[in-house]
């Protein structure tokens, strides 16, 4: 988290019914308190892949350093390891959930690591690689805006 006080990660879950631990098709997304305590689980089911990727601080009029949390979360949560994906972003403790990307009825995302726009760049814009080429996505609107248009990338990084 930009506050420094969590990490968010993917936890195995346990099974349902009689699959041995090892074998649970399930991975939720968690925030691990740094200050200690056990991981609070904040979306069920999001997926072997779902990178969870914090947002800059953004200061709310009340002084709140407040932020939201963009993730992935799996079109087929059983088979996660190689299901497709949708973009989904929440509030930190995992309420106001909004997917964004892509639309719907239009094929999922690859696994693949989202990133923010950094902190003073206007709105929160999320970045992120459709089908070989660079997407921007607003986080608040859910506007996209596609920027490249050979498919030729496959990775991308913003400083």
């Amino acid at each position: 988290a930009p506050t420094g006080d969590s990490l968010f990660t993917v936890n195995h879950a346990p099974p349902q019914g009689d699959t041995s631990p090892e074998a649970s098709p399930l991975f939720d997304l968690a925030a691990v308190p740094l200050t200690g305590g056990a991981p609070i689980p904040v979306i069920p089911q999001a997926g072997m892949f779902a990178y969870p990727s914090p947002s800059p601080v953004q200061p709310r009029p009340s002084g709140e350093q407040a932020y939201q949390v963009a993730y992935l979360q799996a079109i087929f949560p059983t088979q996660s390891d190689t299901s497709r994906y949708r973009l989904v972003v929440m509030d930190r403790d995992g309420s106001n959930r909004k997917t964004l990307f892509p639309p719907e009825g239009a094929p999922g995302l690859d696994p693949q690591k989202v990133l923010w726009a950094p902190a003073g760049e206007g709105s929160p814009w999320i970045a992120l690689l459709y089908q070989g080429n660079l997407w921007v996505v607003d986080s608040v609107s859910g506007q996209a805006q596609q920027l490249t248009g050979d498919g030729q990338l496959d990775r991308l990084d913003w400083k």
